[in-house]
Order: C-alpha cells, then sequence, then structure tokens
C-alpha cells in the first residue's frame, strides 16, 4: 500500500509539470444544438457511436427520462431526436433513466434504468434487430445488485463494462455521489465480478464514466474530497497505464464551471459532449459540446469496417471477426457481426500491427493484417469480406508410367462417417476433374478406372481455408499382363528383337525380352489395350500378330503366343498376315502399313536378300481378272517399299491370281485366307 502511494505521488508531479507546461488556452463549451439540447427539458446524458453516426438521449421531454435516438445528417448536424419506445414504455410507467452508451458497432445499447417503482436501477441492454430495437434485457449478476447500479460505459473492445454504484458508506446525504466499477467479460461472454477502480480515480464521490475508444483514455466526473473549493461535479481525465494502474486524474478545469459538469461523452477523437446543470438550484440540464485540448484527447486509432457475405450468393453471413497480435499470435479480441445484414466495425487502437481473422464454421476464413502503428489519425477504412463455403480442387489423373491424361471414376467419401458425399464434380478435359467440396470435413477422394488399380488420397477442410481452389496430381498403375513368347524353330538360341506397338495410343516399346525360369521370353503388357507384335533377329524372318487385352466374358485372352522366326535363306515364305485391301482393289488400307514398315525393316538390315512380292487370290472372278487384281497387288506393296529407300533391284512384283490356293475355296474363312501376300526370298 506505501509502495503505491509513493507510485502515485510521483506520477501526480510529473502530470502537474506536463500539464503546467502545455499551453492552456480556455474552452468555450457551448449547447450540442437545438434538436438535441432542448431549452425546456434536460438531458441527463447522451452517447455518440464509435463512428460518430447515432446519438442515444436520456431526456425528460416527456416528463420523465426516457430514451431517444437521433442522426447525424450529411451536414454534420443531428436531426430531431425520436423515442426508443420499446423501451420507454417497459414496465409500469414509472420510468426513470442515468447513462446510456454504445457497443462497439452501434447495434447494442447499454443503459441505467428502473422500470417500475419498488425497483432501484440496474443496467439493461437493448439490442437493433430486424430494423427495430428488443425489450430490455437485465444483465443480472454479478453487475447488477440490489443496490443501484447506473451510468453504464461499454468499451470499444467489448471486453470492460464501466458503471457505477451508490456509494453507501460516504457522508453523502444527497445520493448523488457513487463509486465506479468495472466488470470484465470472460471467455465465455459472461461477466466476472466487478471491482472499484483504484484510488485516486474512486476519491470520495463520483459519477459517469466514459471510456474512449482507444480503450485507456477515461473522463468521468467528480467532486473531489481533498478541494474544500469544489462542491460541484467536475470533469477529470486519466489513462491507464497498464491492468488496474491509472494515471493520476486530471482536472478539466478549461471545461469545468461551477455548475455541475456530468456524463461526459466522446464524439470522435477532438471533440466532448456533457450535460451542465444547477443541481442546487434546479433548471433544465444542458446538453453542451466543446473542442478537446491536444492533451484531453484520445489516442488515434483505425475504425475498421465492411460487410461480410457469401461469395456463392453475395447475401449476409452471420461470423467472427478475431484480431490477433501477429508477432505473438496472441487473440486480442473477438467480435459477432450484424448477422442480418453482415456488417462489422471494430476498433483498431495506434500503436500495433493487427492481424484479422473473419471466420464462419463450414466457412473458409479470410486472414489480413492491419497496421496501425504509425498513424497520425484517427481514420475509417472499409474492407469488405466474402466466405465460401465450397473449396473446389482440381485433380490432374494421370498414368504413372507414361503420364497420359485418364479419364476416371471419382468418388468422395466423409473419412469420419465413412459414406459416400454426393458432391458435384466436373469434367474440364480428359484426366482434369473439378470437384466442389463443402469445408469442415476431411475426406477420402477414391480413384478408379477399369485396368488400373485403385488408389485414394485424404483432403482434410476442417482447419482453416484460405484458398477457394487447390489442385492435385493423382498418378494410377495400369495393370499388366504377364505375357510369354513361346519361340519355336532355329531360331531358339538367337537373341530376339521384340517391338510392342500399342494400337489405341500408337506408342512404341522396343525391348530385348528376358526369358523366365522355364527358358521363356515374357513381356509385360497393359490390360486393357490392343497391341501389334513383331519378334524379329538379323538373319531371320520376322513374326508379326496383334493381341487385343480388352477382355470380355466371351473372349477369353491366351497368355501364351507362339512365335516361330525362321532363318533367312533362299525359298523361304514369309507370310504377310496383316496386309489388307479394299474389295476389289490394289490400294492398300491404312492397317497394312505398320506390318509393311516391318518389311521395311528386315529389306534394310539385311541387305543381302533379294525378294519376290507374291500375291494371291480367292476364287472368286475370272481366272484373268485374278491375275490381273493379283499383279496390281504386288506393285503396291513394291511402292511402298520404293517409297521406304529399298533399292528396285532387290524388289521384284509377281501376282498369282488364283493359281496357288493354300486352303480350299470351300468357305469365307478358307477363302479369306488364300487372299495373302507372301514375302519369297530370291536369293541370299
Amino acid at each position: 500500500m506505501q509502495k503505491n502511494k509513493q507510485i502515485y505521488r510521483i506520477l501526480i508531479a510529473i502530470s502537474l509539470f506536463l500539464f503546467l507546461n502545455i499551453n492552456i488556452s480556455a474552452q468555450i463549451a457551448q449547447s450540442a444544438g437545438n434538436m438535441i439540447d432542448e431549452k425546456d427539458f434536460s438531458e441527463r446524458s447522451s452517447c455518440i457511436s464509435w463512428d460518430g453516426r447515432k446519438m442515444v438521449l436520456v431526456s425528460n421531454k416527456d416528463g420523465k427520462f426516457k430514451l431517444y435516438l437521433s442522426l447525424r445528417a450529411d451536414d454534420n448536424s443531428w436531426l430531431a431526436p425520436t423515442p426508443i419506445n420499446v423501451v420507454n414504455n417497459f414496465g409500469d410507467g414509472n420510468i426513470d433513466l442515468d447513462g446510456v452508451s454504445f457497443n462497439f458497432d452501434g447495434t447494442v445499447i447499454y443503459f441505467g434504468a428502473k422500470f417500475n417503482a419498488n425497483e432501484e436501477f440496474d443496467i439493461y441492454t437493448s439490442s437493433f434487430q430486424a430494423g427495430v430495437w428488443t425489450a430490455p434485457i437485465n444483465l443480472g449478476a454479478p453487475i447488477n445488485t440490489a443496490g443501484l447500479e447506473a451510468q453504464p460505459s461499454i468499451s470499444p473492445n467489448d471486453k470492460s463494462l464501466y458503471f457505477t454504484r451508490k456509494n453507501d458508506d460516504s457522508d453523502d446525504k444527497t445520493g448523488r455521489c457513487k463509486t465506479i466499477f468495472v466488470a470484465e467479460r470472460n471467455d465465455t461472454g459472461g461477466w466476472e465480478t466487478p471491482y472499484r477502480l483504484p484510488n485516486p480515480i474512486n476519491n470520495t464521490c463520483e459519477s459517469s464514466p466514459r471510456i474512449a475508444k482507444d480503450n485507456v483514455t477515461l473522463i468521468y466526473s467528480s467532486i473531489r474530497s481533498d478541494d474544500e473549493k469544489k462542491k460541484d461535479f467536475d470533469l477529470y481525465y486519466t489513462k491507464r497505464l497498464a491492468q488496474n494502474v491509472w494515471y493520476p486524474p486530471i482536472p478539466m478545469d478549461t471545461l469545468n464551471s461551477k455548475q455541475d459538469d456530468l456524463a461526459p461523452n466522446f464524439s470522435g477523437d477532438d471533440e466532448l459532449y456533457f450535460s451542465r446543470s444547477i443541481w442546487k438550484n434546479p433548471s433544465p440540464t444542458s446538453l453542451m459540446k466543446a473542442e478537446l485540448l491536444i492533451q484531453y484527447r484520445p489516442q488515434k486509432t483505425v475504425i475498421l469496417k465492411g460487410k461480410i457475405s457469401d461469395l456463392a450468393t453475395n447475401e449476409a453471413i452471420a461470423a467472427t471477426v478475431r484480431v490477433v497480435d501477429p508477432n505473438t499470435a496472441r487473440l486480442i479480441n473477438e467480435y459477432k457481426n450484424n448477422s442480418e445484414t453482415g456488417e462489422y466495425q471494430i476498433i483498431l487502437p495506434k500503436g500495433k500491427k493487427y492481424q484479422i481473422d473473419v471466420s464462419k464454421e463450414g466457412y473458409s476464413h479470410e486472414i489480413f493484417t492491419y497496421d496501425a502503428e504509425k498513424i497520425r489519425k484517427s481514420i475509417e477504412k472499409e474492407r469488405n469480406v466474402t466466405l465460401y463455403s465450397k473449396v473446389n480442387v482440381i485433380f490432374n489423373i494421370t498414368d504413372e508410367e507414361i503420364f497420359k491424361p485418364l479419364t476416371a471414376n471419382l468418388d468422395v467419401i466423409d473419412f469420419e462417417t465413412g459414406t459416400k458425399e454426393y458432391v458435384v464434380i466436373s469434367k474440364e478435359y480428359d484426366g482434369r476433374y473439378i470437384v466442389a467440396l463443402p469445408i469442415g470435413k476431411k475426406y477420402r477422394i477414391n480413384v478408379s478406372k477399369d485396368y488400373y488399380d485403385s488408389t485414394f488420397l485424404y483432403f482434410d477442410l476442417r482447419g482453416i481455408v484460405q484458398f477457394s481452389e487447390f489442385e492435385k496430381d493423382i498418378e494410377i498403375k495400369a495393370q499388366k499382363r504377364e505375357m510369354v513368347l513361346d519361340i519355336v524353330g532355329d531360331s531358339t538360341s538367337t537373341e530376339m528383337e521384340i517391338l510392342i506397338t500399342n494400337i489405341n495410343s500408337n506408342e512404341k516399346m522396343l525391348v530385348k525380352a528376358s526369358k523366365n525360369e522355364k527358358g521363356e521370353y515374357v513381356i509385360q503388357l497393359r490390360e486393357g489395350e490392343k497391341y501389334n507384335i513383331n519378334v524379329s533377329a538379323k538373319g531371320y524372318s520376322f513374326y508379326n500378330t496383334s493381341v487385343d487385352l480388352n477382355e470380355t466374358e466371351n473372349k477369353p485372352i491366351a497368355n501364351k503366343i507362339k512365335v516361330e522366326v525362321t532363318k533367312l535363306k533362299s525359298d523361304e515364305k514369309i507370310e504377310l498376315k496383316a496386309i489388307v485391301f479394299e474389295v476389289n482393289s490394289a490400294e492398300l488400307s491404312v492397317s497394312s502399313f505398320g506390318e509393311l514398315e516391318y518389311v521395311a525393316k528386315l529389306m534394310k538390315e539385311n541387305t543381302e536378300i533379294r525378294i519376290e512380292i507374291a500375291a494371291h487370290t480367292d476364287n472368286a472372278g475370272s481366272d484373268a481378272y485374278n491375275l490381273k487384281l493379283s499383279n496390281l497387288r504386288a506393285t503396291s506393296v513394291l511402292d511402298f517399299l520404293l517409297e521406304k529407300e529399298i533399292v528396285e533391284s532387290r524388289l521384284v512384283a509377281k501376282g498369282y491370281g488364283e493359281s496357288d490356293p493354300i486352303y480350299p475355296n470351300d468357305t469365307d474363312e478358307n477363302k479369306a485366307k488364300n487372299r495373302r501376300v507372301e514375302l519369297r526370298i530370291i536369293e541370299i
């Protein structure tokens, strides 16, 4: 206690020194204006919203002290006040009010009132909802007691409520003297037990505290017991230095008069409204205003305001606005916006950088910073915020091996319940899907495709979401089949070269086949694809076949292919199974080109051979016609090979017509086999 007294003596000395060295000029307090300072009535107290656009008055123009609301016009004047009837008509008609205060965004008013003859003053609230004020709500314990509580002032951060209680232990016989208390809001939104502001703020007889929007400057009225000359209420200035540590109160004598100066009320940073009356000689109380000297002004602030809406619908949504210290991550304060209009308003005192986190359960977060460290004047800034309840996740699905975009099936599963989520999935193009996922859940994304191994990934949207779009790459693995090439004949000891062509994608792969433990050549082919397989070796004929791995119930697929590759020698014949002509035409079909490429390759790798291109037909048509047609077809093959830069002297084209069938021409199947092209080695 002794130590505290010493601290206050030092602070008083410092404050007096500073105060006396400031150029103090006389201040002229004048009427607040005819609309709100009515000559024949008393304006007991008032409060102006933090943005300066609304004023609530306690006036007795209707015979009793009631609440009135005035709005500020474009020319900065106040419009005629209108009664807040939902408050004024509450109770049995014996209404009396003392003190009123706006919350941070002007949507709630706190006021001291008694509504019935047998009641004592309590503190109440009323909220502005759906365009009207709600019926009064008693704050209850621990703020209100069986005694008198009035003259509330709610802090701009909505966390501290300053008010007065009747000073029952003083020598005051008039009932005017009160004690200033403050209650702190806890984490659940309730109020902790109020405590007295320390001495010398509470001296003997205090009244009407008003906290400024910087949340540290406090102006209140007092009759000081240590000054016998002053018997009327005067205005005093103080400032909070730390938790429950205050600057010694300084009398605002440039404003104080020989009358009672009560109910101070800030209008911005540089103007003060207050009530002035003569208690001993009752007359109407006047509402005054005066410019504040620099030494009394609150520190600068930023009023940050705007609308919070749904990005998809542009409709207002109820959200939470958190103000955080970006250096320590400590939560400074938390606000709720107006759920009907979406509007929010918060106050940021000078001297800090702030991180603002706007969020709603099931929606995204919008986080931004505001630097108020060095602002030179109080300002208003507008920042509209749009939140979204869904994010678009883009999945790029590709083949793990060849990176080809794939058309696949996506299923979205709720991770916690295991149930399928029916969300919107849009396909932009092959392999690219946009999935709209609601925020607030963890998901398992299952990806499947025929002939591929299924896979999945987790996507967690339960935490802070700040981006409306994400992109994920998913690679899936093709299922493969082991295909055995059973190479027979005189080439079994020769190293074979195998050219595999994916007919669907035209992808080519040249492999040196490896043998398994049984001595068989083994290759891996993708399920669901169609392949051409060409087996060759220098000095040998080639083997060419196609394999369709798009398996159906009616077409089982063998896993072994018998391959016969013979050594090149004179009079050896190589049947070209894939050479196809249009009906009654010598024009090669496109499907023939693949096998003819292999013929060209054979000729280039074995430069010592000459071949005859022998074309055959079935027995349909005349002998002469078939002979002519077969000659033309043989010539078509020769022309193709010439284009592939095979020397003409190594080629002979000859048609045999129907003269050399290898099967009886008794069925369509056999006739098809007789319509063939063969290579005959003339010399080597």
